[in-house]
């Protein structure tokens, strides 16, 4: 680690802590572990809803529900940028809140 260090300074590059640099590093850390833990609390809330909506569901089953709401959410993180990209961020949005509200409406 010390030749890194040497190997970088050797180079020009400069050691310092920039004020964007640490709240880059403090977003990363505390914001994602702080999200994935609220929305497992917000989850773990609502399992009593759950278990009367589903009839009863099993341990396993309620844990593999709560587990997949951030891993979808990471899921729907990452591929949003692609389809904005490819579709266009107006018409990206606008299918999301028509897929939505048709789905809210079929669930009636």
């Amino acid at each position: 680690q010390d030749n890194l260090i040497t190997s970088l300074s050797s180079v020009g590059q400069p050691k310092v802590w920039t004020c964007t640099l640490l709240v880059a590093i403090s977003v990363a850390v505390i914001g994602s572990s702080l999200q994935f833990g609220f929305q497992t609390g917000c989850m773990a809330n609502t399992q009593g809803t759950l278990r009367d909506h589903f009839n009863g569901v099993s341990d396993t089953f309620m844990s593999l529900i709560i587990s997949g709401v951030p891993i979808g959410g990471l899921f729907g993180g990452l591929s949003a940028g692609i389809i904005a990209g490819m579709y266009g961020m107006n018409h990206a949005i606008k299918s999301f809140i028509r897929d939505s509200f048709v789905t809210k409406l079929i669930n009636l």
